[in-house]
């Protein structure tokens, strides 16, 4: 059993006692004491084993406090890389080169071993991801002064080691947030490769379908016959849900360079229809395979995209009291049709 596992379960059996108790209260159903101490016994045995192993919530207020904790180490692990960033901004032109290769070749291992000792001495993901995350931005900064010093051409490969890395400490202490940014260092090496391969310069020139294209076969990648992909297919499907938004979007607002033969106008309404097909479509398999978090994603891409259009369009052409006063009415007009979407649902079920 890995940790989604034990985290599922865990869910059912809160679910379960609570379903439950609710049951005895209003008088449907009473289990034997025999029957409801074994049963109570089972689950308390499985919870503590799932919590000394994975370190998962035992009931709804840890759960709560959780997320809570995973926000904290977010911001303090960005506090830490800013806190080495700026300790090395300041005092960089006062060490000597050898001094500044030895740290800077040093910072990542120091990293990693950081993180194993967190790893294994707290048995949390919240004090291990931080780690991790100062690890990577070590290893990011190891590359780019390397590079400084040695006056080396910038090359996408360094996304391929970023990612890998990334990949490497996230999969093997189980961490999401992890494995997807080195996913997403991996669609940005496969998207400025393309885009190298292609003959035109990868740092100042990005060509939106390269990188919509890499993206696209993270979000495909699940779908090849390997058990390990198939474990992790959720943050394959969130990188690459979020990259091909995020690139859509872009298309569609900021005009990037496009492959298409056609002027900037024609490109944006050309990407303009394919957003609303991509958000809509995601949207549709989302819900029918009841993946809820993928379905507040492509709806909040659907939101954003469509929001940002009706400024784009509307704002300078109308008087602001009719702005709002259509915006308010589509609103409603949102609301009631998702409501039927809900009442269709619940006839099928």
């Amino acid at each position: 059993m890995n940790k989604r596992e034990a985290e599922r379960r865990a869910r059912r059996i809160r679910a379960f006692r609570e379903e439950l108790s609710t049951l005895e209260v209003e008088g449907v159903l009473h289990l034997p004491a025999g029957e409801a101490a074994r049963v109570s016994a089972h689950h308390d045995d499985l919870l503590a084993r799932f919590s000394d192993a994975f370190d998962t919530d035992l009931n709804e207020g840890e759960a709560r406090l959780s997320w809570g904790m995973r926000l904290v180490s977010l911001i303090g692990a960005v506090a830490l890389c800013l806190a080495i960033f700026l300790f090395f901004n300041h005092y960089w032109d006062d060490f000597s080169t050898g001094l500044q290769i030895a740290l800077v070749t040093l910072a990542p291992f120091l990293g990693w071993g950081i993180t194993e000792f967190v790893a294994r001495r707290f048995k949390t993901r919240y004090f291990t991801q931080l780690a991790a995350l100062v690890a990577i931005a070590c290893f990011v900064l190891n590359l780019y002064l390397l590079g400084e010093i040695y006056n080396i051409t910038p090359s996408p490969y360094a996304f391929l080691v970023w990612g890998s890395f990334a990949l490497f400490l996230g999969i093997r202490h189980d961490l999401d947030v992890i494995q997807g940014l080195g996913l997403a260092s991996l669609g940005l090496f496969l998207g400025a490769l393309l885009t190298k391969f292609a003959g035109f310069y990868w740092l100042h020139e990005v060509i939106a379908e390269f990188y919509l294209a890499a993206f696209a076969l993270i979000l495909l990648a699940p779908l090849l016959p390997f058990g390990w992909l198939k474990e992790r297919r959720l943050t394959f499907y969130y990188i690459g849900m979020l990259g091909i938004f995020l690139l859509l979007l872009s298309l569609v607002t900021l005009s990037p360079d496009s492959l298409l033969p056609f002027d900037g106008k024609v490109v944006g309404w050309i990407y303009l229809i394919v957003a609303l097909a991509a958000g809509g479509g995601a949207l549709a398999l989302c819900l029918r395979a009841g993946w809820g978090q993928g379905a507040y994603l492509a709806a909040g891409f659907l939101i954003v995209f469509l929001l940002l259009k009706y400024f784009d369009w509307f704002w300078d052409k109308w008087p602001a009291y009719v702005f709002f006063l259509v915006l308010g009415l589509l609103a409603i007009a949102v609301i009631a049709a998702l409501r039927k979407l809900r009442l269709k649902g619940r006839a099928r079920a």
